[in-house]
């Protein structure tokens, strides 16, 4: 036994020592997220015995839902004063500059999403090593429609293989203070809630069948069920501008891509139809010709029925002019690569740049689920070969990246890929579709 307990704390040693981690800028930053959560984002904070306990005897692996921008402020303020480090997709690198440099200065965990990334893997697994809890978002990207979307079966093997105790967060209320598909933020109570899911002996036991099974009954929600069973309200100005960019579909007339949205209505441009988005979640008609569903994720589930039906058609193909953004050689952003057409078919999503020169001298203006951008001038550039024709063998991908409407993210072994949509909003629809055709091939 002494000697088992000796190689533990050599291993703990050795994994300290492969760890770039400041115990003190962790505790500042859970002490500065905690009044941020509490007192800006009035977000509640509820932890079980079994979690606190379990959380003061060393590392733990802790899963939570993904609902926001702002989660990592809401999962991190409860587990003050404990060391703990977050895995985060390597686009919110590039969302914002400021977010770079607080991923970089606290040696978060980056990953690509939707690829096996031995890499952030293995840096799991020092970090837990090391004595450092490390919370894990599975389903991998924000929730669109407030439910809690697919998590991969490899969630369960990586826990297995860790072999560490799992804790679950579960977040409550956070997408309506930020929305995905919103462009400002929104007042009202949130909760998040800790509860130790299986100890270090039942990860030891338990099947990986039994381990999905309880990681997904235990982030199952679904926000707009919540809010209608609690009742719970959240101010805003602006409050249903953005929502096209989800909701694209009209229930009255059923034209595509038509819907406009001010203040707190939607308006259809093609046969007129409005709808309220009222502060308690409902969506109201307005006249009597208006037509609408009672809630988001309703109409959303409509929106997803009706693609379910395109892919079956054998030449299924959705195609659109986009402006594909890398990353920055700082890290810290995007740049203009070029311009071309995005396409997805049953195989691959594929891009085709349609001119070999572009534009120079592009600032740009980073913001949390969007990017503005001024072009200066009219000096023009060669396009680097490598951009002018890039394609993605979907068939193994179960969703893609997107910011609502706005842009489809993909990555490869070389760089991250943004296309921004020109003219109409549809990489919604773009990753309904991938979705879709994922669940047709079992």
């Amino acid at each position: 036994m002494a000697k088992n307990n000796g190689i533990a704390k050599d291993k703990k040693r050795r994994a300290k020592n492969d760890v770039k981690f400041s115990t003190f800028y962790c505790f500042v930053f859970l002490l500065l997220t905690r009044f941020v959560s509490y007192f800006v984002l009035h977000c509640r904070h509820k932890r079980s015995r079994a979690f606190k306990d379990e959380i003061k005897k060393g590392a733990v692996l802790i899963v939570s839902n993904h609902l926001s921008a702002y989660d990592f402020i809401n999962f991190s303020a409860p587990v003050h004063w404990h060391k703990v480090n977050f895995v985060v997709a390597e686009n919110m690198m590039f969302s914002k500059p400021i977010f770079a440099k607080l991923i970089t200065m606290y040696h978060a965990i980056p990953k690509r999403q939707y690829f096996a990334d031995f890499q952030c893997i293995k840096m799991i697994k020092k970090n837990l090593d090391a004595g450092i809890s490390v919370v894990l978002c599975p389903e991998g990207k924000v929730s669109a429609d407030g439910k809690t979307g697919a998590i991969a079966e490899s969630t369960a093997r990586l826990v297995e293989w860790l072999g560490y105790p799992v804790a679950v967060c579960k977040l409550e209320g956070s997408s309506f203070v930020r929305p995905k598909w919103a462009y400002n933020k929104r007042n009202g109570r949130n909760f998040a809630s800790y509860d130790l899911l299986f100890s270090k002996e039942q990860v030891k036991t338990l099947s990986k069948e039994e381990i999905y099974e309880g990681i997904v009954k235990a982030l199952a929600h679904n926000e707009h069920e919540w809010q209608a069973e609690t009742g719970i309200g959240f101010e805003g100005e602006r409050y249903a501008e953005g929502l096209e960019r989800l909701l694209y579909v009209c229930p009255k007339c059923k034209s595509q891509f038509e819907l406009s949205t001010k203040d707190d209505e939607i308006v259809c441009l093609k046969c007129g139809n409005k709808i309220k988005y009222a502060h308690t979640g409902a969506l109201l008609p307005v006249g009597e010709d208006g037509k609408t569903f009672d809630r988001i994720d309703l109409w959303y589930d409509f929106e997803r029925s009706l693609v379910a039906e395109e892919v079956k058609k054998d030449d299924f193909r959705l195609e659109d002019k986009v402006k594909l953004f890398v990353e920055n050689e700082q890290k810290n952003g995007y740049r203009f690569a070029c311009e071309g057409i995005l396409s997805l078919d049953k195989m691959f999503l594929r891009f085709v740049c349609t001119d070999d020169m572009r534009l120079k001298n592009i600032a740009y203006d980073y913001e949390i689920n969007n990017m503005e951008y001024e072009v200066k001038g009219q000096e023009r550039e060669p396009v680097e070969d490598e951009f002018k024709h890039v394609e993605f063998n979907i068939t193994k991908c179960d969703t893609i990246a997107n910011q609502p409407g706005f842009a489809v993210d993909m990555y490869d072994e070389k760089h991250t890929y943004r296309f921004v949509f020109d003219s109409r909003k549809p990489s919604t629809k773009y990753t309904l579709a991938v979705e879709e055709m994922f669940k047709n091939r079992g």
